[in-house]
């Protein structure tokens, strides 16, 4: 009794010392109690959820990238098709799809306890088996038989190409979701560690030991994260294979007798549909822009069947006039975008140019811009004819028109995410300012140097679509 007499006297002795440890240890022991247990169940949460799903997100992952590639090279297979003996892209296809049925296989044994995963897996195997097959077929049909052939085949192919995507996509967004989900819980685990160190360091000596055990769990924990993060990463980088779409098939350093040619494609941030090409089909020199209305993955896609179907079209009739081409490959784009279910349309100039310098053009598209050397000033062009892929035959409404360059004359083609890209009073750039622009740098030594200065005069301009420039000079 004497004992608790005197321990109540020195408490009441020092309470001015003894009050406020206690009004700072109770709360920081109650907040340290409340993190340590929604720490502790995030942890049990996100460690089971780590051994299960990461894996299956990185098998995903691999299977992904395996299609992406397979996919890529069937599409080098059909635009190369003149070339019979070259089989480099056969083979390449081959072999990613071979590893795209061993991640199959691999996910199979991951899903081994789930009969409605392994279901839909055994679809996207035969998914996969029907791309390869009809891909392949297209290609060699464009070779044994012919490009009729071979464009009423890439219909079929279009269909399948979308399932596949579809398919596909639908798997790993399920499994984006369950990761990015684990990666949050994690996350938020972290931030109150975080919040628990702090309070700890203020907390007397007998809670060093609990903070040593923290600090070992949230090194495990950080390891796990690093391990989810990569994982994140690569799968973005993977989405981010789609805008490659519309540059992997880009002209890269064109060439045309008598011309100096630069021509450049800036991605916006999204897919988009931006696309142009230099080709010298048996001495006719061409030049073509497009823009496929809209972003994403489907306007990337409508991008390259454009071009395909214009390099087999050029190939098998290299004196073909421009409204007659537009007029062949409307008839692909119209039924193929029908097929895709998707409200789209492309915009496409194409002018075919001689040695003489005389230029025949057909496509509704943007104004073209001619400089003329021998009176300083820029000439504005209107392009005629009507949107890709809205009528079945335009036979009709296509025509062409045609215009003379002389020496030292420049034609500048563009898209409008040039004159479409505003300043910080949203007002936008507009086709009078670039032609400003163009006719002041057209004294420059190069196109190249043409180019660069547009550029840099679009550099404070807020960009939401894709930028494209084209330019030739007749040398």
């Amino acid at each position: 009794m004497m004992v608790i007499n005197n321990l109540i006297k020195k408490i009441k002795g020092n309470r001015r010392i003894i009050i406020p440890i206690l009004s700072f240890f109770i709360p920081s022991v109650s907040v340290f109690l409340y993190f340590s247990y929604i720490s502790w169940i995030n942890e049990q949460q996100s460690s089971a959820a780590v051994q299960k799903i990461l894996p299956r997100t990185l098998a995903y992952i691999q299977l992904e990238e395996n299609i992406m590639k397979m996919q890529k090279s069937i599409s080098l297979t059909c635009a190369t098709r003149g070339e019979k003996e070259d089989d480099n892209e056969f083979l390449n296809s081959k072999l990613y799809y071979d590893k795209a049925q061993k991640d199959i296989l691999k996910l199979k044994q991951l899903f081994i306890n789930d009969p409605q995963k392994l279901k839909s897996l055994l679809t996207l195997s035969e998914s996969i088996d029907t791309y390869f097959e009809i891909g392949i077929e297209v290609a060699k049909a464009y070779i044994e038989v012919g490009t009729s052939y071979g464009n009423a085949m890439l219909e079929v192919f279009a269909i399948v190409d979308d399932q596949l995507i579809s398919n596909l996509s639908s798997q790993i967004g399920e499994h984006t979701s369950k990761t990015i989900s684990i990666n949050s819980s994690i996350q938020q685990l972290l931030n109150n560690t975080r919040i628990l160190f702090i309070i700890m360091g203020f907390l007397f000596i007998i809670l060093s030991i609990v903070v040593y055990l923290f600090m070992q769990k949230r090194e495990e924990l950080h390891q796990s994260h690093m391990k989810l993060s990569q994982a994140m990463d690569s799968l973005w980088g993977e989405m981010q294979l789609a805008k490659k779409i519309q540059t992997v098939l880009l002209p890269i350093n064109p060439k045309i007798n008598g011309f100096e040619i630069s021509g450049i494609m800036i991605p916006a941030d999204d897919v988009g549909g931006d696309y142009f090409d230099v080709i010298n089909a048996d001495g006719v020199n061409w030049l073509i822009i497009g823009d496929v209305s809209g972003h994403g993955v489907p306007a990337g896609l409508i991008m390259m069947m454009a071009q395909t179907s214009i390099q087999t079209i050029l190939n098998q009739h290299p004196n073909i006039s421009p409204s007659k081409l537009l007029t062949i490959l409307n008839k692909v784009l119209s039924k193929n975008i029908k097929n895709l279910g998707e409200e789209k349309y492309m915009t496409l100039s194409a002018l075919s140019a001689n040695d003489k310098g005389e230029v025949t053009f057909s496509g509704l598209h943007q104004d073209i811009m001619l400089y003329r050397a021998d009176c300083d000033m820029v000439e504005r062009i209107e392009t005629n004819g009507i949107w890709l892929g809205i009528f079945d035959d335009i036979d009709r409404i296509s025509s062409d028109e045609s215009f003379k360059m002389n020496h030292g004359d420049i034609v500048l083609l563009f898209t409008d995410g040039i004159t479409e890209a505003t300043d910080e009073r949203d007002v936008m750039f507009s086709d009078e300012k670039l032609l400003e622009i163009f006719r002041r740098f057209c004294n420059m030594d190069s196109i190249d140097a043409i180019q660069d200065g547009i550029l840099k005069e679009l550099e404070s301009y807020h960009k939401s679509d894709d930028i494209t420039l084209l330019m030739a000079k007749r040398i």
